[in-house]
């Protein structure tokens, strides 16, 4: 059983590994068959050393991420070839390994990194005010997919916000934040 520590700091850069806590010792995943891990972590540690609420930015990133797992979108091939290559450094089955943070690590760090930029924060509420939340909701989640580097996702992500129930929309992590950064209704223009 792997437990990964804390929200912060997964990584020795120098050892190119992620840190793991062991029930009974200390263990870590060699990253060489993982760039994108080590390239994710030098984005979040400038996000910690940029911003004193990165704490906060990262973990309301991982929830975003989550939701998408949640939703389906764990399907999607990057994740799937990430826990194949994990796996295999770690001996685990891949189901195991499904829902660990190292997986949606980089998609996280790039949504953190959009969330916590405050020309981003300052275009949402720009766009909320002239156009209305939807349009921010758009606007952000055409970002979200140019900075995970999955060109289909802002439609997919569109076509869910649209389709879900208003229960769900209350409760999605994302949506919660923009509600609060343009101080706006839910209500659609």
């Amino acid at each position: 059983m792997l437990v990964y520590p804390g929200t912060a700091g997964h990584v020795c850069q120098r050892h190119r590994r992620w840190l793991l806590t062991h029930p009974r010792r200390p263990a870590s995943i060699p990253l060489e068959t993982l760039p994108e891990v080590l390239t994710a972590h030098r984005r979040h540690a400038a996000l910690v050393w940029a911003r004193p609420d990165a704490a906060d930015v990262v973990a309301l990133a991982a929830a975003v991420v989550w939701s998408w797992q949640v939703q389906g979108w764990r399907s999607e091939t990057v994740w799937q070839d990430r826990v194949r290559r994990l796996a295999a450094v770690t001996g685990c089955r891949p189901t195991a390994v499904v829902p660990h943070a190292l997986v949606s690590y980089p998609e996280t760090i790039a949504v953190a990194r959009l969330l916590g930029a405050a020309c981003w924060q300052q275009r949402l509420r720009g766009t909320a005010a002239a156009e209305g939340t939807f349009a921010a909701t758009e606007l952000l989640l055409r970002e979200i997919s140019h900075q995970a580097a999955r060109p289909w996702l802002a439609d997919w992500l569109i076509a869910y916000t649209r389709a879900k129930p208003r229960a769900a929309v209350q409760a999605d992590p994302l949506d919660r934040w923009l509600y609060r950064l343009t101080a706006c209704g839910l209500h659609h223009k």
